[in-house]
């Protein structure tokens, strides 16, 4: 059984976090909060979460890998190769009319994710033609993805994953290797904006025709799933589309209204 902090001291840290970097991690979804501050607390070298909460408080670079070690970074390039058919057999023919794309990518985390995304654009000659904002909750994540490097261990299953999904290429087109390191065609990243937005607390960073933003509002609370619902529709075009995990839902929050579904099995909606 995984080890993790008791309600109470969660609640200490959130108050503290909440007061001096004004970001709630109440909203998050308890147990799986409470297991990645005990994990976060180990990394850092605390055996006392009186002590860790001090150092959270204290340090600016403790609190940002503390954001970063709190977050479950379980994803893979071309994760759920059928997203990524539907999104190019059913969603890519609309987002191609226009002659300028925008897309947000939020919590990017480690990458895999928005990397797929490029691959993608690039693929089918529009990654010219986009404006991508890609954001996180703090700098630590940031500098992660700056050099689009990646565990050459990944490499294997990304590329099963590519061919299902339907590539074009081969996957090693795209990247060299160094050590037991890949590093991807930086060329990728030319028409991607970084930046630094907590979801659901930051404004909203523009208007888009796509917000791929899946498997992250799983690991929040009802009530911050309503706000960032209602902040996705006042963030998508008309005509536009977001698309969320396949474990998760819009079904029951009031802002689903704003949508209908586009193709329901991935779980992307259309803005209307």
């Amino acid at each position: 059984m995984l080890h993790q902090i008791d309600l109470l001291d969660a609640n200490k840290l959130n108050a503290v976090i909440k007061e001096k970097y004004k970001i709630d991690f109440s909203t998050w979804s308890h147990d799986s909060y409470r297991r990645n501050v005990y994990e976060a607390m180990v990394l850092s070298g605390e055996k006392n979460i009186e002590e860790y909460i001090l150092k959270v408080a204290d340090s600016q670079d403790c609190f940002a890998k503390f954001c970063a070690n709190i977050r479950v970074d379980v994803t893979e390039f071309f994760r759920d190769p059928s997203f990524w058919k539907q999104f190019r057999e059913q969603v890519s023919p609309k987002l191609l009319s226009h002659q300028t794309i925008r897309i947000w990518v939020p919590n990017y985390s480690s990458g895999q994710e928005l990397m797929s995304l490029l691959i993608c654009l690039r693929e089918w000659g529009a990654i010219d033609r986009c404006k991508i904002i890609a954001t996180e909750i703090n700098e630590e994540y940031l500098g992660r993805f700056n050099q689009a490097l990646f565990p050459l261990k990944e490499m294997e299953l990304a590329q099963s994953n590519y061919e299902r999904y339907g590539g074009k290429s081969i996957l090693s087109n795209y990247y060299t290797i160094d050590n037991d390191m890949v590093k991807f065609d930086q060329s990728l990243l030319r028409n991607v904006q970084f930046k630094v937005n907590v979801l659901g607390y930051d404004e909203m960073p523009g208007k888009f025709d796509l917000i791929l933003c899946r498997n992250n509002m799983i690991y929040f609370n009802h009530k911050l799933q309503e706000k960032l619902l209602k902040l996705f529709a006042e963030s998508t075009l008309l005509g536009g589309f977001l698309a969320i995990g396949v474990k998760e839902s819009i079904e029951h929050f009031t802002s689903a209204k704003e949508f209908k579904a586009y193709c329901l099995d991935e779980k992307i909606y259309q803005r209307v």
